[in-house]
């Protein structure tokens, strides 16, 4: 009956309010002050403030980076283990506490952290050990303040009188000016209750005496100041728990630093090597484990480190997704120095090249060539690879757009890109939408220099099919290395002939082969007409044996081989120089028609060329003949050599009429010899143009005045890079900086996209078929480590090493 007035309660019962408020008053004196930590109390008009920061625990152990500094307005904490001896020093100063600066009227309160008014409720060990290691300053003579009985606590109580009279320091007993309390240090510290002396402080003047008899006698505070003593010896001799723990943790990253160095070599060997590092098992000494973990057993058979690393720890750190993270971070770093470098040196070219990759992607390879700066020893020109991008639109405007995000990406400034270079392609060398001419919009300095070794490969390919007897010539000899090339047999029969060179297959993008091919049958085409006919004499096919019937029937015209002395001289002058052509295309004819007949003599061949019967029209007796009768030699000058020569001049006068301008404008700096035979007016001229197109990099009128004293000093017969040298190597940079940044510039500009060439065939060695879905960020980095040797092996690892140990030895 008597709980039916519960019935129908729509508010809480008294006793069930009680349990609520126990609950808010425990919440809120678990928080009380955490706030005053972020803000600052002041009063003003004199009176004094206080910026009180409230000294939890959290705050002063595991935020250890937390910065106490004095300054005009404010001042905070930090207590830390490396401080220790600071604050000890401290506190024993007349004041043993860490002032906060004052200003004006503006009194900051003073902090001491020997006060055990100011430890928070809740005692760590990491916080026990700190407050030990600074010490306890027991405050004596201090002016004691007077509470309302007019009592205030007293020197004496510092020591304590035994029976026989002597005295006994109790330096056990703390004064807290922040409560004026006292309490007990060790209970403080290892046993706080519901003692006063052991929690908020002990202040009942009139009882003290009583007071501190009874708990200096007391079990618990028997025990506390054992454990103190016992944690003094510890912390004295090094062997508390957390130092026994910061050793073996030392010990291990120190152990794991040797494992990740020698991780760290394993992955540069199989990345300068190209090899693919996992297997179908990621498993140690299993079958099929793939080269990097066999590699690292191999390395464990001889090495201690690794071995003791096998044998006995729980984690190898060898699982894929450690091989990514330090094969990206090394890469990560080697870029870093590359990027420095760049940046160092300012002034750079861009090299751009595309080709698909194994899954059908298009991959821009990006290069930069640059000048060190720091190194003007030989070789301070470098081109070095940054990185492959797989690109979806290759139009002009979408790879400029890459490129620019490229340079956003790793702080470059597009207005200090001096040079690019690029294929042939419309795309790329377009004057209207091409890359070239829309980087040169928003950076007219940045001169565009075709490929140089893209032009010649394009002259010779537009030269071989000049004329029809050209491509009949060239196909003539691809078929020679086909018949061959069939079969294992057939190849064995051609080596029994022809011992030095052997036959070379045509390519559309690289020229030298040309060269190869044609070498190989200039000089042995004798060798090559017994492998027909002993290749003729074992095959039964009669396909096969129709088809070296006719290569045999061509190699032993006249007309074949006067092609093969015209080309091979062709094509080994482009090797020298492109220039020579105008002179062969004068004394060319003769000369190679003399040597094509006495190689004919020597094959026992017609040396004369046949005459072949020309169709005539039916013609009015009035009207004449169109063309005048001529000899064959005459004809096959015409028809042939003279056409090849042409296309090739004009092709030289079109291709290369970038480097005609660039020659013209700076020719001079490329010869000492040349700059030094400069008259005055030729030099005013040269510092007028040069000023047209560099005013924002050079001062000109210096330049020319540089130019003009540095002729006096400059050896004959230097080149570009011969003469920044010759001012590095004579300390002379500082005496023709404007010279000097001129020429820093012209070795910047590329002439060949090479070095971006050459890094398919890494692309090609690295994603094979196999490895076509290698993700990206492992692909640059094995990219990167591999097409980069040498920049990798100056660069010192052995901070990723140490980094990669602190982190793994804080993983469980």
């Amino acid at each position: 009956m008597g709980r039916k007035r519960d019935i129908g309660r729509k508010y809480l019962s008294g006793h069930e309010k009680k349990i609520r408020k126990k609950k808010s008053e425990n919440i809120d004196k678990e928080f009380k002050g955490s706030l005053l930590k972020y803000f600052k109390q002041d009063e003003k008009k004199g009176t004094q403030t206080m910026d009180v920061t409230e000294l939890e625990q959290e705050d002063l152990l595991t935020e250890s980076n937390e910065e106490c500094s004095t300054s005009s307005q404010s001042t905070s904490l930090q207590l830390t283990s490396s401080q220790s001896t600071s604050l000890q020093e401290t506190s024993s100063q007349s004041t043993s506490s860490k002032s906060i600066s004052s200003q004006g009227n503006q009194q900051s309160s003073i902090i001491d952290l020997h006060d055990p008014g100011f430890w928070p409720e809740k005692i760590t060990e990491q916080f026990r050990m700190e407050i030990i290691r600074n010490g306890m300053v027991q405050l004596k003579g201090y002016n004691y303040p007077k509470d309302r009985f007019n009592r205030s606590f007293s020197d004496k109580h510092f020591t304590r009188t035994l029976k026989n009279g002597l005295q006994q320091e109790r330096r056990w007993l703390l004064y807290s000016k922040e409560k004026d309390s006292v309490f007990c240090f060790s209970c403080r510290l290892f046993c706080p209750n519901d003692s006063a002396l052991c929690s908020d402080g002990f202040n009942d003047w009139t009882h003290l005496s009583e007071r501190l008899h009874t708990h200096e006698n007391s079990k618990g505070h028997f025990n506390s100041m054992f454990q103190l003593i016992e944690l003094e010896k510890h912390l004295k001799s090094g062997t508390t728990i957390d130092k026994i723990h910061e050793n073996h943790v030392q010990q291990r990253i120190q152990f794991l630093t040797k494992v990740f160095e020698r991780l760290i070599q394993a992955i540069l060997f199989m990345s300068k090597n190209n090899l693919a590092f996992r297997g179908s098992n990621d498993k140690l000494y299993e079958p099929h484990n793939g080269i990097f973990l066999s590699l690292i057993e191999y390395v464990g058979k001889f090495d201690p480190v690794m071995n003791e690393h096998l044998k006995y720890s729980k984690k190898s750190y060898l699982s894929p997704k450690i091989q990514n993270q330090l094969i990206i971070a090394m890469a990560r770093k080697v870029r870093s120095e590359i990027i420095s470098k760049i940046k160092e040196a300012r002034y750079f070219s861009i090299l751009l090249d595309c080709t698909p990759d194994a899954s059908h992607q298009e991959q821009l390879s990006i290069v930069f060539r640059y000048v060190d700066v720091d190194d003007m020893t030989n070789g301070f020109i470098h081109e070095r690879f940054l990185q492959f991008e797989s690109v979806e639109d290759t139009t002009g405007k979408g790879l400029t757009a890459k490129i620019e995000s490229i340079l956003k990406d790793e702080g470059l400034d597009l207005a200090n890109c001096r040079g690019q270079s690029y294929d042939n392609g419309a795309n790329m060398r377009g004057v209207n939408k091409g890359v070239q001419a829309l980087i040169l919009e928003k950076n007219p300095k940045a001169y565009y220099m075709s490929c140089g070794s893209h032009n010649l490969n394009l002259i010779l390919s537009e030269m071989s099919k000049s004329s029809n007897i050209a491509i009949s010539f060239f196909g003539t000899l691809q078929s020679l290395y086909n018949i061959f090339a069939g079969s294992v047999n057939r190849w064995r029969i051609l080596k029994e002939h022809v011992n030095n060179l052997t036959p070379k297959p045509l390519s559309e993008t690289r020229w030298e082969c040309r060269i190869n091919s044609v070498k190989a049958v200039r000089f042995q085409l004798l060798e090559f007409s017994k492998a027909l006919e002993s290749l003729e004499n074992h095959v039964t096919e009669s396909k096969i044996k129709s088809e070296i019937d006719s290569i045999k029937n061509k190699i032993s015209s006249i007309e074949f081989i006067f092609s093969l002395i015209i080309w091979y001289r062709i094509l080994e002058k482009v090797n020298i120089v492109s220039k020579l052509f105008q002179k062969f295309r004068d004394e060319g004819f003769d000369s190679s028609l003399a040597e094509s007949r006495e190689l004919a003599r020597r094959l026992d061949i017609n040396p004369e060329f046949k005459d072949n019967r020309i169709r005539k029209k039916k013609r009015f007796d009035s009207e004449g003949d169109d063309e005048p009768k001529s000899s064959p030699e005459d004809r096959y000058r015409i028809d042939y050599f003279l056409i090849i020569i042409d296309q090739a001049l004009e092709s030289f006068r079109n291709r290369f009429q970038y480097y005609r301008n660039h020659h013209e404008m700076f020719g001079p700096f490329y010869d000492s010899d040349r700059l030094k035979s400069l008259s005055e007016s030729e030099l005013d001229t040269c510092g007028r143009t040069i000023a047209s197109v560099m005013g924002e990099d050079i001062e000109c009128s210096d330049l020319v005045n540089e130019i003009r004293l540095s002729r006096e000093v400059l050896p004959s017969n230097l080149g570009l890079s011969q003469t920044l040298k010759y001012f590095s190597d004579n300390h002379l940079l500082e005496l023709y900086p404007n010279l000097v940044i001129l020429l820093r510039i012209l070795s910047t500009l590329p002439i060949t996209v090479a070095s971006a060439e050459r890094s398919f065939s890494k692309l090609k060695l690295i994603k094979t078929y196999l490895r076509s879905t290698i993700g990206k960020d492992r692909f640059n980095a094995l990219a990167l480590l591999s097409i980069e040797q040498e920049f990798v092996n100056n660069i010192d690892f052995s901070d990723l090493a140490y980094r990669f140990a602190v982190n793994q030895s804080k993983s469980k």
